[in-house]
């Protein structure tokens, strides 16, 4: 398009006072369009994370080595988004939600995609992550943010339980063969201390 037609163009539009409302229009129609689409209640929810573990405060040792550079909210945050890829998660949260599970498959897999797609997560500080969940029924929405944050925290209790009684596990069997290192040194140390004493009898 070269310089001449759109200066015609430009010419054109403006000598016709009708052109004007084509703009009006459009925006009138994207307007519309964005009401429609964006119907819904929406339900937000905080949770405090903290970022630490049995083996860390033991030991002063992160065991993953990857999570310097996240705070405690966005690693919690790229937990959730983790989990809810999972079928089982899933199906926790909308049974915590009261929402029951279709027996058949393929309703299933669609239950999961629409609560999956209704939640989601950000960090909003350094230990605060928001939970928000949005369908087209409010006591539902409330229901499945409410589901994701309490599954989250039951899974998040179940790890470091399973941790710490893993690194539990660990330390006694630790002390348990330094015991015996210990008992075996003090044996031998008993018999060189008896040993000196006979030589020095003599």
């Amino acid at each position: 398009m070269n310089r001449g037609t759109l200066i015609r163009i430009v010419d054109a539009f403006f000598r016709r006072w009708y052109l004007y409302l084509i703009p009006l229009v459009l925006m009138f129609g994207l307007g519309v369009v964005n009401a429609s689409g964006g119907s819904g209640y929406t339900t937000n929810g905080t949770v405090f994370v903290e970022q630490g573990s049995f083996v860390a405060d033991r030991t002063g040792i992160d065991p993953t080595g990857l999570r310097t550079f996240l705070t405690p909210a966005q690693f919690a945050r790229q937990e959730l988004a983790g989990l809810l890829q999972t079928d089982v998660f899933m199906d926790s949260v909308l049974i915590e939600a009261g929402i029951e599970l279709s027996d058949d498959p393929v309703n299933r897999d669609a239950q999961r995609a629409n609560a999956r797609g209704s939640i989601s997560a950000w960090a909003t500080s350094e230990n605060l992550l928001s939970v928000s969940a949005t369908t087209d029924d409010p006591v539902v929405s409330e229901a499945l943010a409410v589901a994701a944050i309490d599954r989250l925290i039951d899974f998040k209790i179940e790890l470091d339980t399973a941790e710490s009684v893993a690194a539990s596990e660990f330390f006694a069997d630790l002390a348990a063969s330094y015991e015996e290192q210990v008992t075996s040194a003090r044996a031998e140390l008993d018999g060189y201390l008896q040993a000196i004493s006979a030589r020095s009898l003599e």
